[in-house]
């Protein structure tokens, strides 16, 4: 196996040594059996492409890896673009009196039953600026039906 620069990255990559276009390849065509001066050269092309095939192997496993390394950072950079966007929400810009009578609203009967929504809890685990409001609200929590 030969290994060399990559002139792009300058990683390290996989550089085949079979020419496929050898003088033995000529032989596959042909009717009669190949030379014996050959014979030594076909058996030595057999272990290089051998050699090749665990190098061309080795090479798409490094590529693999770092293809999932790529795609784990792109996904990372799109939560983080998520997250970004999220700071212009309109939601933001509400006063903490407005949500808390919203939130008042939502949480009439404050049913704690999994699944259910309109509970203080539900509200409180959306970010922190919603649990600090429902924590300060005890009329949020008046009407606790479990």
């Amino acid at each position: 196996m030969s290994f060399e620069s990559c002139s792009h990255c300058h990683s390290i990559a996989f550089k085949p040594q079979v020419n496929i276009t050898n003088r033995v390849y000529e032989h596959l065509r042909c009717a009669h059996a190949l030379p014996e001066n050959l014979l030594s050269d076909a058996s030595a092309l057999i272990q290089s492409v051998e050699k090749d095939l665990d190098g061309y192997e080795s090479e798409m496993h490094r590529l693999q890896i770092r293809m999932t390394n790529v795609r784990n950072r792109r996904e990372r950079l799109k939560t983080h673009a998520e997250n970004l966007r999220s700071l212009f929400s309109p939601i933001r810009k509400l006063p903490n009196e407005l949500l808390v009578r919203v939130f008042s609203y939502v949480c009439i009967e404050n049913d704690l039953m999994y699944g259910q929504g309109g509970s203080a809890v539900t509200l409180g685990s959306v970010c922190l600026r919603w649990r600090q409001l429902t924590l300060a609200c005890p009329e949020l929590w008046a009407n606790i039906k479990v």
